[in-house]
């Protein structure tokens, strides 16, 4: 009752105890009475916000009996029937007025029952509630291999009082995540009220931090479970949905795992929140929640949650769904910035037809055979995809040379050449603000540089040119010499390919151009104008 009194003082309640009839000595677990009246004590005050709070022990049939008795809010016979069960609680509301974790009575009974005995609970709504607790006095009796361990060698190297965020710190619990089960967490939260009057955000950094999670969980004991279960991640704890709702809007996290009975503002808020603001409404959310109630779960899935955890859970279960979660969207995102990227990029490629008649056909033939020759070296489907968007744009720094020289029928002076040669530079500062488009930026400023070193804008050679670039370059000059230019006719094809060979080692990376050129299959013929071909047969 001393860990209590200075809390009941400071909120005028009344805190008597009586002993009914004299108790002699008794075996019994001491920490788990302990437990026991910690969790009756602080159940009482949480629910009675002004009268008094009566504690009672006697000893009857060999049974100890202990009375916990307040005037609180009460319970109806439907929350009685539920009181023992895991994260239950006398108040129902979402927002839950009167905070904590639902845990302590699911904790008191498994106790009880472990020492052989029961607990039931009297309450009129508005009124009362009194829990009485039945103990028998002679577990040496029923237990007596129990007393004889503890007596010949005790359990824990002291006796010392743990808090919650303090037991166990060098055996198993630092290293073993256990379920979340009554016995492993039997000091949750036994003196500290929750955090939900907290402003503050607590901030637990990872060295090799994959992802950032908002978690919103008004008590410390859940928030100190899954900190060590989720680590690898930077978490963000806030105390409850207004605060986790912004840090969301600050941070931009990769996930937020939020609770459902939050006071102040309830997960199912914080979700509706999330999903109807257009800078947060694609980051996911897990909800965890004690309601096990299959309309529950519906409700959250309907407003968007993309997974939930009912608690009790597991911490592998816990870690597999963060995982999950956090990896399916980022391949959405990747989807999503793929395809507003192609966009971009055929915009860009429009934009480069409307300057450069010529250059619009040529840029789609050239993206094709590079995308088929990138397929055909064995690279990556990804990086071909890449290969094959960037080379539809290798061109567009054209949209920043003088349209009197790019489309000059005749011969380009030196000067005018000198100025033909900025388009890769341009191309390059133009795509460069495309974050997600380096293959883009590659193709645009190197498609111009040859295997010999003798190209522009740079005169690196070999393999210092990347290869999304080589490969774009000889689909470049295959269509450039088979298609009308405004200053020629298209070259014929057999003699393009003399032209071709003759730039082997030169202009092209042999092996590329190998592939490229190989007769079995005849790459170079597939996006030909056939026009063309009928001339040569």
């Amino acid at each position: 009752m001393s860990s209590f009194r200075e809390l009941t003082d400071r909120n005028g309640i009344a805190l008597h105890y009586a002993c009914e009839s004299e108790i002699k000595d008794i075996f019994i677990d001491r920490e788990k009475l302990r437990d026991i009246l910690n969790n009756l004590i602080r159940n009482a005050y949480k629910f009675t916000e002004s009268g008094r709070i009566d504690i009672t022990a006697s000893i009857r049939g060999g049974m100890i009996v202990i009375r916990v008795r307040d005037t609180g809010i009460g319970m109806s016979r439907e929350l009685i029937q539920k009181a023992f069960q895991r994260f239950q609680q006398g108040d129902g509301s979402k927002t839950r007025q009167y905070e904590g974790t639902g845990l302590g009575l699911a904790i008191v009974k498994e106790s009880v029952e472990m020492m052989h005995g029961r607990i039931f609970a009297q309450s009129i709504e508005n009124e009362w509630t009194c829990f009485t607790v039945e103990i028998p006095a002679n577990l040496e009796i029923l237990e007596p291999g129990c007393i004889e361990e503890r007596r010949t060698k005790e359990r824990r190297a002291s006796c010392e009082d743990y808090r919650f965020n303090e037991r166990r710190k060098k055996d198993r619990r630092d290293t073993d995540l256990a379920g979340i089960r009554g016995r492993d967490i039997i000091r949750i939260a036994a003196f500290d009220k929750t955090l939900a009057s907290s402003g503050h955000v607590k901030r637990i950094e990872s060295q090799n931090s994959t992802a950032c999670i908002v978690i919103a969980e008004d008590n410390p004991g859940i928030q100190e479970f899954l900190g060590r279960a989720l680590k690898g991640y930077t978490l963000l704890m806030a105390p409850n949905g207004q605060v986790a709702w912004e840090a969301i809007q600050h941070t931009q996290p990769d996930l937020v795992i939020s609770d459902i009975m939050m006071p102040i503002m309830d997960g199912y808020s914080l979700l509706e929140n999330i999903r109807l603001h257009k800078a947060t409404t694609h980051i996911p959310v897990i909800i965890i929640t004690s309601l096990t109630e299959q309309e529950d779960r519906i409700k959250s899935l309907q407003m968007g949650a993309d997974d939930f955890l009912t608690k009790p859970f597991h911490h592998l279960e816990l870690q597999a769904r963060v995982k999950n979660v956090i990896s399916v969207h980022k391949l959405e995102r990747e989807k999503t910035r793929t395809e507003q990227l192609e966009v971009f990029l055929m915009v860009l490629a429009s934009a480069i037809e409307s300057k450069d008649q010529y250059t619009g056909g040529h840029v789609e033939r050239v993206a094709n055979f590079a995308r088929d020759l990138a397929r055909k070296a064995s690279l990556t489907e990804d990086h071909v995809k890449d290969i094959y968007m960037g080379t539809i744009v290798h061109d567009v720094g054209k949209i920043g040379i003088k349209d009197e020289v790019l489309n000059k029928p005749g011969k380009l002076t030196d000067e005018e050449f000198e100025h033909i040669k900025e388009h890769p530079a341009i191309g390059r500062n133009l795509l460069s603000k495309l974050e997600i488009a380096p293959v883009a930026v590659s193709i645009a400023y190197n498609h111009q540089e040859k295997w010999d070193g003798t190209g522009y804008p740079r005169g690196i050679s070999r393999e210092e040119i990347p290869i999304e670039a080589r490969i774009a370059a000889i689909a470049d000059v295959w269509d450039a010499i088979t298609s009308d230019r405004p200053y020629r006719r298209a070259i014929p094809i057999d003699k393009a390919i003399r032209i071709m060979h003759e730039e082997r080692g030169k202009s092209f990376d042999p092996d590329l151009f190998d592939l490229f050129m190989d007769e079995t299959d005849k790459l170079y013929l597939k996006y030909i104008n056939m026009e063309l071909f009928k001339k040569v047969s």
